[in-house]
């Protein structure tokens, strides 16, 4: 992850989660991955909800957009 971000070809980490809060507001984030998905980066944070369920969001890697929630 650390050379993949130095390189510029993902957002950091922070950049992901702020994207992951405004679309799951009031979760507590638990894990975040940065995976390859389809030939591109992507992370995928892990939320819980605060009526209990999980809530997974994939993050595109070099926009820092939210590309899915599930």
């Amino acid at each position: 992850m650390a050379e993949a971000v130095s390189n510029a070809e993902v957002v950091r980490p922070v950049v992901a989660l702020r994207a992951a809060r405004r679309a799951a507001p009031g979760a507590d984030m638990v894990r975040a991955r940065l995976c390859r998905a389809d030939g591109k980066l992507v992370y995928i944070i892990v939320a819980l909800r605060t009526d209990g369920r999980f809530v997974h969001v994939t993050v595109d890697g070099a926009s820092g957009k939210v590309a899915a929630m599930r």
